[in-house]
């Protein structure tokens, strides 16, 4: 009887297997030993892919960034090759924030170190593409980037941190016996609690985008000779 061939011990099933492993227990539990285990290998085996922690952790990042491109380059399949870039750029923001949402217990490898060697070219390709198919020159391309980019890092970020906090902690006091002069404080955060996440996210995306065609429209205004 001939037993089935183990799967090749790869770099990007190592990332895979150690996601799968920070997604159940957290990125502090990660260790070798625990992800030599889930893959059937012996721990030291794993330095012939990654050279340590830190480079693991890289392998992740790279691998969550790949996912992102690979959901949006499937998503434009058989779209027309002219649709307005708003509808790019809203599938762009929205995998990213899929991606993250998906592993918040890896969102620092996402949002708090550079992206990984090629991977950080080809998205920044796509980012550059997007913006120039709007029009944007290239110097006014990379200050949009800066500006969405911003947008939505601390969106994300928002959503998984304070705005979950705010969320599942409601509003326990009782608005009557509260001093007047926090009534509208009461108020705020009932509002704030009342958006969903997809409706934050929705607003935060139009009012961006609607920010940036503004500013298109005024660099292609020539002035007048």
């Amino acid at each position: 009887m001939s037993s089935k061939a183990r799967e090749p011990l790869r770099r990007e099933r190592i990332a895979a297997t150690a996601l799968a492993l920070t997604d159940q227990e957290g990125l502090d539990a990660l260790s070798m030993r625990k992800l030599g285990a889930a893959l059937d290998v012996e721990a030291m085996s794993l330095y012939n892919h990654v050279a340590n922690k830190d480079d693991l952790f890289a392998a992740m990042g790279e691998h969550l960034y790949r996912d992102v491109l690979a959901r949006y380059g499937a998503s434009k399949a058989g779209t027309p090759a002219q649709r307005p870039w708003r509808d790019d750029a809203y599938e762009l923001f929205s995998t990213f924030r899929a991606v993250a949402l998906e592993h918040p217990n890896a969102l620092s490898l996402m949002l708090d170190r550079p992206i990984p060697g090629q991977t950080r070219l080809e998205f920044m390709r796509t980012c550059y593409e997007l913006l120039r198919s709007a029009g944007f020159p290239t110097k006014e391309a990379a200050l949009a980037f800066d500006t969405a980019a911003s947008w939505l890092v601390g969106s994300v970020r928002l959503e998984v941190g304070l705005m979950a906090e705010i969320t599942d902690g409601g509003v326990t006091v009782d608005r009557a016996n509260l001093p007047e002069e926090f009534q509208g404080t009461y108020d705020f955060m009932a509002a704030c609690i009342a958006w969903t996440p997809d409706q934050r996210f929705e607003h935060g995306f139009a009012t961006v985008i609607d920010g940036l065609e503004h500013r298109l429209a005024t660099i292609r205004i020539k002035p007048e000779q």
